[in-house]
């Protein structure tokens, strides 16, 4: 299916539909609706038009500028692989970070006012 050059066959149709309309005011808003979709494919045609010539166009800039991962790698030297105690030491830890978590959203938090207070502000 061609994506790209789909828009001057509905074009077209649009156009003869447009003018196998009778000029009959109570068409007129028919007339509209189709005039309004040509006007859409249009817009459509135009931004497809700009797309693709911003993508022939080389970007100056661009070409010089390292990618992402490469800047991050550059920035970070080489790191080593954890040895089996340091895994489990920093699991532990987020273990423990999530068990606080979990305690404090169990515990209920008691300011001195009740439920009623809470409403009214």
């Amino acid at each position: 299916m061609v994506i790209m050059g789909n828009t001057s066959k509905a074009k077209s149709h649009l156009l003869e539909a447009i003018k196998n309309i009778p000029e009959d005011f109570a068409l007129s808003e028919a007339r509209f609706h189709l005039n309004a979709a040509f006007q859409e494919i249009a817009k459509v045609e135009k931004k497809r038009a700009k797309r693709e010539s911003r993508q022939l166009k080389p970007q100056p800039g661009l070409a010089r500028m390292p990618s992402a991962a490469h800047a991050i790698q550059a920035a970070q030297p080489e790191a080593k692989p954890w040895s089996p105690e340091q895994l489990m030491n920093a699991l532990n830890i987020i273990d423990n970070m999530i068990e606080e978590e979990q305690k404090k959203l169990e515990k209920p938090e008691d300011d001195g006012k009740t439920d009623i207070d809470t409403l009214l502000g």
